[in-house]
């Protein structure tokens, strides 16, 4: 990729607007995507690196920005609410097993404007795809919301180009439940299911998409982001809801130099597993995600127009109560086994990152009480430092089949490390 069609290099121009991608229609033409720690927007990624190697058409750079706030969010008054930083080059699917590229190392992953960016280097022309599986099993009824948007209008996808996300079953026939966007009439949202009724949002740089499933019907909606309010129906139909399903980001047939942004993907709501359907191991995971989920909506609280101390305690206490339940559970497994088999002795690190990260989120809560925002950068430092070691701990204990289905990566990549 030359320096031209660097995003780092692209994004530090002024910026119209910004926006954050969020699925795709990969189950009918390539491979969907999906993410975890929710990915924000691109802009001054300040990425640093050059594409993978020639053997992988599809790689992923993980980047985390130097300001606390990049150009985009700038031009947008809108921050991006993600630990996640990674760019995804669209192509063919490598052979090999995924190995993710290095990561950058920077403090305060929760203060930096992370994002996640799906773009085509210059000697990727369509068809291309790349997709993003997120680390996290929902069991209906569940809703998941992402916003996904444009970049630098030099970039901007052609209108043939789909982004989205989705959810996938994870036993059976696997089938995928796509919410999609192209940018036609502004944004047009639409789905991969049911009988879609599309919704054009004029002069929208950015869409809010949404994926509920009530226990009988899953749903697709989306609105425009900017204006908010109402979210509208774009598509609804009967599913069975045995679950598990598992969430995907993705982008498909971009040309080259074309790129969308994800951000704010979060698990509004996630029914428990069933009685026997999950070991303690699993719980803990979840548990893990969920934390990592408040800590979010936490630090949202703390760096949005108008501060919220008082709301980001009280998230940031919600993700403290998720780590102690999620230490519970380890020490359930912990107590099947006696012998001490590898498994053992990873339950025993999962413990140890857990009870620190735990430690972590106490500091910022107390911290937070005392000082309300007069210390949010220390707040912020405490809740990313305590993300690390809660994904660091889920890392130890993440369920083979499950690591496998999110292509080999570790739960601390997702946070840009």
């Amino acid at each position: 990729m030359t320096r031209r069609d660097d995003p780092e290099t692209a994004m530090r121009r002024p910026v119209s607007s910004m926006a954050r991608p969020a699925g795709s229609r990969l189950a009918r033409a390539a491979a969907v995507v999906a993410l975890t720690g929710a990915g924000a927007g691109l802009t001054a990624c300040n990425c640093g690196k050059e594409p993978a190697p020639a053997d992988y058409a599809t790689e992923v750079e993980y980047f985390i920005a130097r300001d606390n706030f990049s150009e985009c969010e700038r031009a947008n008054g809108d921050l991006f609410r993600s630990f996640i930083g990674m760019a995804f080059h669209l192509g063919a699917k490598p052979a090999a097993p995924f190995q993710p590229a290095a990561a950058a190392k920077a403090p305060g992953i929760v203060t930096e404007g992370n994002s996640v960016t799906f773009y085509a280097p210059a000697d990727v022309p369509a068809p291309n795809a790349a997709d993003l599986p997120v680390p996290y099993e929902l069991i209906a009824p569940f809703r998941i919301e992402c916003v996904v948007g444009l970049c630098d209008p030099a970039f901007y996808p052609a209108p043939t180009a789909v982004f989205g996300f989705s959810v996938v079953e994870r036993g059976g026939a696997q089938r995928e439940f796509s919410a999609d966007c192209s940018r036609v009439g502004g944004m047009t949202a639409t789905a991969g299911f049911g009988t879609p009724a599309p919704q054009a949002f004029a002069g929208a740089q950015r869409v809010d998409l949404a994926l509920e499933h009530d226990g009988t019907d899953l749903v697709a909606s989306a609105r425009d982001h900017n204006l908010g309010g109402a979210w509208i129906e774009v598509a609804r139909t009967p599913l069975a809801a045995s679950g598990p399903f598992l969430p995907k980001l993705g982008a498909l047939n971009f040309d080259p130099g074309q790129m969308v942004t994800y951000s704010s993907f979060r698990v509004r709501a996630n029914a428990p597993y069933g009685p026997g359907q999950a070991t303690p191991q699993m719980e803990a995971v979840r548990n893990f995600a969920e934390a990592l989920n408040d800590l979010a909506d936490g630090a949202d609280a703390l760096v949005g127009a108008a501060p919220d101390a008082a709301a980001a305690s009280l998230k940031i206490q919600a993700a403290n109560q998720r780590v102690q339940e999620a230490v519970t559970a380890i020490e359930a497994a912990a107590a099947l086994g006696k012998k001490p088999t590898a498994a053992m002795r990873k339950l025993k690190k999962a413990r140890a990152a857990a009870r620190k990260a735990a430690a972590g989120v106490a500091k910022a809560i107390g911290t937070l009480d005392a000082t309300g925002i007069a210390q949010k950068p220390a707040v912020l430092k405490k809740v990313g430092i305590a993300a690390l070691g809660l994904a660091q701990a889920a890392d130890q204990i993440l369920p083979g089949d499950l690591r496998a289905a999110i292509g080999g990566r570790t739960l601390k990549s997702f946070l840009g490390k």
